[in-house]
C-alpha cells in the first residue's frame, strides 16, 4: 500500500494511508447510499477491504513493536490501539462478501467509519507525535524501511 507514496518520515507516510483509506471509506459509503451496481461495488468493497487488512497487519507488523519497546511493553497504553484494531477487524468481518444483506452494507459502512475514525484520531493525534518524539533517526530510519515492504 505505501508503493505511491514518498516520504522519509514514518508517520506522514502512515498519516497519507490513514487518508487514503478514509477517502476510499466515503466513497464506499457514497456508493452504497446511492445503490451502487452490485458486481461493481462487491468488487471495490472486497478492494477496501483488503486494503484497511494490509494496513492493520502492516502497523502490526512494523509500528506496534516499535512503539511497545519505546512505550514498556504489550501491556502498555498500545493495548487500547491493539484493541481498536481487533473492533476494526471485527467491523471489516462484518462486511466480507457473502455476508452482506444489500440494504445493511451502508450503515456496516457508516459503523466502520466511526470505529475507524477514533482509532486513526488516536494514532495520529497522540501515539504517532509521541513515538516520533522519543525514536531515535536510526529507529525511524528502521521503521520506515519495514512499512515500505
Amino acid at each position: 500500500m505505501t508503493g505511491g507514496i514518498r516520504t522519509t518520515n514514518p508517520f506522514e507516510l502512515l498519516t497519507a494511508e490513514h487518508d487514503l483509506l478514509r477517502r476510499n471509506l466515503g466513497t464506499a459509503i457514497e456508493t452504497a447510499r446511492e445503490g451502487g451496481r452490485r458486481k461493481e461495488g462487491q468488487a471495490a468493497l472486497r478492494a477496501l477491504l483488503a486494503a484497511f487488512r494490509q494496513h492493520l497487519r502492516l502497523e502490526e507488523k512494523a509500528l506496534y513493536p516499535v512503539c511497545e519497546r519505546l512505550f514498556g511493553g504489550r501491556e502498555s497504553a498500545m493495548v487500547v490501539l491493539r484493541a481498536d484494531h481487533e473492533a476494526i477487524e471485527k467491523a471489516i468481518d462484518r462486511l466480507a462478501p457473502g455476508t452482506l444483506a444489500r440494504e445493511g452494507i451502508e450503515d456496516r459502512l457508516i459503523d466502520l467509519a466511526g470505529i475507524l475514525d477514533a482509532h486513526l484520531s488516536r494514532e495520529e493525534r497522540v501515539l504517532f507525535p509521541l513515538a516520533s518524539s522519543r525514536m531515535s533517526g536510526a529507529e525511524s530510519t528502521f521503521l520506515l524501511r519495514k512499512l515500505r515492504k
